[in-house]
């Protein structure tokens, strides 16, 4: 197949789904992962390559050597699939080489990864302070965005989703469009945190043209990056010794709601899960929480070592 054939062809992959109204993260995902397979497939300039087993084998090894984990390997073939899969369906191409490849590699199991509650505090503490500090709406937007993201458990993009009409200030109640459109609903309980947010919405510039619920100096709707880069920074001025990302926060949330015992079905409603089993996973991690505080307290050890000194 010829370079510029494959990438007219992912063109109208992303065309077609975009008028189609899906996400714009996923849209990105898709992109992203075909340009690094184009670019693999056509290394120095070559404009010509043969789409068969043997370069999808090839491309696979490639990832592998380059230290690429099994989950971003096994996503990248996903995304390809998918793309050539509607190709076929289309009649854009006969064949879809993808479709017949078996890739074999497990992905290991890993445990989500949660913030100390002292770390989740000084967080948000120094988010708040440098929103007082300087009292830029795009501080007070981050400011508040962590907050929310750890109220709620929303992930990062559904946070920088949200418009002023999906708030409703008197039940504390947002209505979050999630992954493949799924729309669901989830509450801010604190009272102090719903103040807050009326406050903000109250002292947003009036002539602020955003629909958006958070937004920046430049009256654009708070985006992911952003996000990201401001957390980074907060986590450095905390004296946080790791990188810590929104969808730690994430985790952190539900971690701590399971750990006061509220059903997981709750949870999972909470947190958007298509399925238990992904909410399952939580349960590990207070396990683990679980484990840490029966070492401290070490009982037996006490039990025995009362009996030592009493006999």
């Amino acid at each position: 197949m010829h370079k510029s054939e494959l990438v007219d062809l992912i063109e109208k992959f992303i065309d077609f789904h975009t008028q189609t109204g899906m996400s714009e993260n996923t849209l990105r995902a898709y992109s992203c992962d075909a340009k690094s397979f184009i670019i693999w497939l056509y290394p120095n300039k070559k404009n010509r390559a043969v789409l068969n087993d043997k370069a999808l084998s090839k491309w696979q090894i490639s990832m592998h050597s380059e230290g690429k984990a099994p989950k971003t390997i096994k996503r990248r073939f996903a995304a390809l699939r998918a793309i050539f899969n509607w190709l076929k369906a289309n009649k854009y191409i006969k064949h879809n080489p993808f479709s017949e490849y078996k890739l074999s590699i497990s992905i290991p199991k890993q445990l989500p990864r949660n913030l100390q509650s002292s770390e989740m505090l000084k967080i948000l503490t120094a988010a708040k302070s440098l929103a007082d500090e300087r009292g830029w709406l795009t501080d007070i937007s981050v400011w508040l965005g962590l907050e929310i993201l750890y109220a709620t458990g929303l992930r990062i993009s559904e946070l920088c989703s949200i418009a002023i009409s999906d708030w409703d200030e008197i039940t504390g109640r947002i209505k979050v469009k999630g992954k493949g459109s799924r729309e669901r609903v989830v509450f801010i309980i604190d009272q102090d945190l719903i103040a807050q947010i009326c406050l903000y919405l109250k002292q947003r510039p009036y002539a602020s043209n955003s629909s958006s619920l958070l937004i920046t100096n430049i009256d654009t709707a708070l985006n992911p990056d952003l996000v990201r880069r401001r957390l980074h920074e907060l986590t450095r001025s905390s004296g946080i010794n790791r990188r810590i990302t929104p969808h730690m926060i994430r985790h952190t949330t539900a971690t701590h709601i399971i750990e006061t015992g509220v059903n997981l079905r709750y949870v999972q409603a909470l947190l958007g899960h298509s399925s238990i089993a992904i909410t399952e996973i939580y349960t590990h991690v207070s396990s683990n929480q679980l484990k840490e505080h029966l070492q401290k307290a070490n009982h037996r050890a006490v039990l025995f070592n009362s009996s030592y000194h009493n006999s």
